[in-house]
């Protein structure tokens, strides 16, 4: 059995409070489903530093401390399995009826068979609703999102003339700065694109 000081200079804070939680004297007063998490906790960190060792190990590095944590929490899986074994079994609730009555079988109802129908009635009539509401497209309305997609070289310019004026009306420096690193940036763009 692995002792206590060995395991708190191997383990991390909330692996030494797992490790103190499988000593036998604590063990048996958990609860099964307790024991049972407990136990996949411990497999976890187990086949964690398991596979950590193996990887350290093709590596070249040292393992050692690896393998002797995997080895606690191996002592530690087996321990709390030994409890879960010898912990008693809480006894299961049998709902038993009296010997002269039967069990009630519940039917389903008319009224959910009704339900389900009226369900069943509703669902095509929406998808013919969802079918009338498709937008009818018109050759005008096509023509003029065309129309809007061109842009003009005279309105181009018309634009920078615009934002020239604005960025002279403009009178703070930073303000200056942020156009002024702006244009440089998208003129970089411009001049990776070039071959």
């Amino acid at each position: 059995m692995i002792k206590t000081q060995v395991a708190r200079s191997l383990l991390t804070k909330n692996e030494f409070e797992l490790f103190l939680m499988s000593r036998p004297s604590f063990a048996k007063q958990l609860e099964a489903d307790r024991l049972k998490q407990k136990i996949v906790r411990a497999r976890t960190l187990r086949d964690k530093y398991r596979g950590l060792a193996r990887s350290q190990k093709r590596a070249g590095r040292r393992h050692d401390r690896t393998k002797e944590k995997a080895a606690v929490f191996q002592e530690m899986l087996e321990l709390f399995q030994a409890a879960l074994k010898a912990a008693p079994k809480p006894a299961k609730k049998a709902a038993r009826t009296p010997p002269g009555k039967k069990k009630k079988v519940k039917k389903p109802g008319k009224k959910k068979a009704a339900k389900k129908k009226a369900a069943a009635r509703k669902k095509p009539a929406k998808k013919k609703a969802a079918a009338k509401k498709k937008p009818v497209w018109k050759r005008k309305a096509r023509r003029r999102s065309a129309k809007a997609g061109r842009v003009s070289r005279t309105t181009t310019a018309r634009d920078t003339a615009a934002k020239a004026s604005k960025f002279r009306r403009s009178s703070t420096k930073r303000g200056r700065m942020h156009v002024a690193a702006r244009v440089r940036r998208s003129q970089a763009k411009r001049d990776s694109r070039r071959p």
